[in-house]
This record gives structure tokens, sequence and C-alpha cells, in this order.
């Protein structure tokens, strides 16, 4: 009971920074900043997430697929977000 519960508490707050991540982005001025505020929440979900699996079932085979996963994430996010912010950046003309 206790591991469920320790579980919960992570994704609500996985949750928490998921919707804060969202409100940022719905009120950024520009692509960029929207950009800047989806990057916070690429990073501390996918190890919220790996906390909340390895709390939850433990270090076994869905633990380690998980964990797979999520490094591939981790690895790929900045590149797919600084190849989108250099696509913005050459779309919009400068002042």
């Amino acid at each position: 009971m206790a591991r469920q519960i320790a579980t919960l508490v992570v994704l609500f707050i996985a949750a928490a920074f998921a919707l804060l991540s969202a409100l940022g982005i719905l009120r950024s001025k520009n692509n960029l900043a929207a950009l800047h505020c989806l990057g916070v929440t690429s990073v501390t979900l996918p190890i919220l997430t790996i906390v909340a699996v390895l709390v939850d079932v433990g270090v076994g085979v869905s633990a380690v697929k998980t964990v797979s996963f999520i490094v591939i994430l981790l690895l790929g996010g900045p590149i797919t977000g600084h190849a989108i912010a250099l696509t913005e950046h050459r779309r919009t003309p400068h002042r």
C-alpha cells in the first residue's frame, strides 16, 4: 500500500510539472519561449516516470524497458528541440 501511495505522489508531482509547462506554453509570446517551457517538462517528466515505475514495480523487466525508453527520450529530446528552434529562428525575419 505504501508503494502505491508513493507512486501516486510522484505521478501527481509529474502532473503538476506538466500542467505548469502547459500553462507556460499557452502564455508564451512566441514559439521559442514556448519551446523553452517545453524543455522543463521534457527533462523532469521522464525522470519522474522512471522513479514512479521503480517505486511501483521495482527492478524488473518492465523497469528496464521503461528506463531504456526514457534514456532514448532524454537523449533525443534536446536534439529535436534544437532542430525546432533552429527552424523557427531561420523562419522568422530578423530586426
